[in-house]
């Protein structure tokens, strides 16, 4: 057998054939420009739109786990770890595009820093803009301004304020970064374990990081380093399915990682702002999203994720 890459990425796909000509011919070449092997996994979830047999066909250099059923983003991600053989190991979403001076500076950065247990670095949007690639603990502030309906306005503020003064580039240790891009060393990976397969999609990353944190290492987020995420793709594809599971995965966060007052305060923020969007989609009658804000009451108000269950496919 051949030495070790010093990266694997593993990349999962559910009907995303539209993202992985483009994925996979950024992710060449951005190996081509690197100094060491790379690796490259890609687990697809059962898609019906042939992207597996895209894949082998146009890529026969990516190896690639096909699974039966849609099993789940962390599951998926997990099958791609599993078999890794990489010293360091990344998760990079299909809507991105690989850069190479961002690989090879997370690379460096985690060989270089031992106590690092997870690196990530910028995510932008096409245009140019950030998008939040690294977030706070999840509570009901943070809540308040990543997921409710004042977010979008407090996003903009933010990208405002990036234009205005600048690019910071100083590594700076955060809570957790987005699983669209998250790069951990194989050492942490076998003392932590993978993603929690218990969530189907969503806060994974954040459960993730947070395991990483407990266990003495940092997380870093490294905005020296940039790459285009074309944010979303997938979920499109099943907005409002993607509404409940976020949901779902928030409460499933909280019951695990807070305690009593923390969760209340979390359950509360997310059922004002349910009540919020009610009137706004019965004016729109907007049937699906107002189907949406029920089952997400109903998880919330009585503490309990199972009721915000679908099946999913």
């Amino acid at each position: 057998m051949s030495a070790r890459p010093l990266l694997t990425v593993v990349t999962v796909f559910w009907n995303g054939a539209e993202d992985a000509v483009r994925f996979f011919t950024a992710l060449h070449e951005a190996a081509e420009r690197l100094p060491f092997r790379v690796e490259t996994i890609a687990v697809d979830n059962a898609s019906s739109d042939g992207t597996a047999d895209l894949i082998a066909q146009r890529f026969p250099w990516v190896r690639l786990i096909r699974n039966t059923e849609n099993v789940g983003f962390a599951p998926a991600c997990n099958q791609g770890l599993e078999v890794a053989r990489g010293h360091l190991l990344l998760l990079l979403n299909p809507d991105c595009e690989a850069d190479a001076e961002a690989l090879a500076g997370m690379c460096r950065y985690l060989m270089s820093h031992p106590r690092a247990g997870a690196a990530g670095c910028a995510l932008l949007h096409g245009d140019g803009l950030p998008q939040n690639s690294w977030h706070d603990e999840p509570s009901w502030c943070a809540y308040w301004a990543g997921h409710s309906l004042a977010s979008p306005l407090l996003l903009t503020i933010t990208k405002r304020l990036h234009c205005l003064r600048g690019r910071d580039c100083r590594a700076r240790r955060v809570d957790w970064l987005m699983g669209a891009c998250l790069m951990v060393p194989r050492t942490v990976w076998e003392k932590v374990g993978g993603l929690d397969p218990t969530y189907f999609m969503y806060s994974e990353d954040a459960d993730w990081c947070r395991r990483i944190r407990d266990a003495g290492y940092t997380v870093v987020h490294l905005p020296r380093w940039s790459i285009v995420h074309h944010h979303g793709t997938t979920a499109r594809r099943r907005p409002e399915f993607t509404f409940r599971r976020l949901y779902r995965s928030l409460l499933m966060y909280g019951r695990k990682h807070h305690g009593p007052v923390a969760l209340l305060a979390l359950r509360a923020a997310v059922v004002t702002d349910m009540l919020l969007r009610w009137p706004i989609y019965a004016v729109q009658n907007d049937g699906p999203r107002l189907d949406s804000v029920r089952r997400v009451l109903a998880m919330y108000v009585h503490n309990d994720p199972s009721l915000g269950n679908d099946a999913p496919d």
